[in-house]
């Protein structure tokens, strides 16, 4: 994707440059399906198949690409700086740490019932 960008791709999301560099259409129908489900359905492990089968082939293809516009050095920089970003541990605030998905909309007393309950749990530490 940060390749892809880098050259200046408008949509640089897995279809389009699949689309693009290997004039494959990929199938985007199980992208939202809940695959915490299991087991997985055919189609879903077609789909989840699919998602890494061409990975390789673009990589090759937007190196060359990169190479040939003189900004390999470029996205070698920003993939240094993305995986220096993600090794970083994350610094939570302790009074927002146990705030779930979902919990903007609860109310006060509903908020400090899930509080308490992560507290209980051993400040969320035992995987509650």
């Amino acid at each position: 994707m940060t390749a892809a960008r880098l050259l200046g791709f408008d949509q640089f999301g897995l279809y389009h440059l699949v689309l693009k560099e290997l004039g494959v259409t990929l199938e985007k129908g199980p992208q939202k399906m809940n695959w915490a489900r299991r087991p997985l359905t055919e189609r879903m492990a077609v789909y989840a198949r699919n998602d890494t089968h061409y990975l390789h082939a673009i990589k090759e293809r937007l190196e060359l690409e990169l190479e040939r516009a003189g900004r390999s050095d470029w996205q070698k920089q920003v993939c240094e700086r993305l995986v220096q970003e993600c090794t970083q541990p994350i610094h939570l605030e302790p009074d927002e740490i146990w705030r779930v998905k979902g919990s903007d909309r609860f109310g006060r007393q509903a908020l400090s019932v899930l509080r308490a309950l992560w507290q209980l749990a051993g400040t969320g530490s035992s995987g509650f």
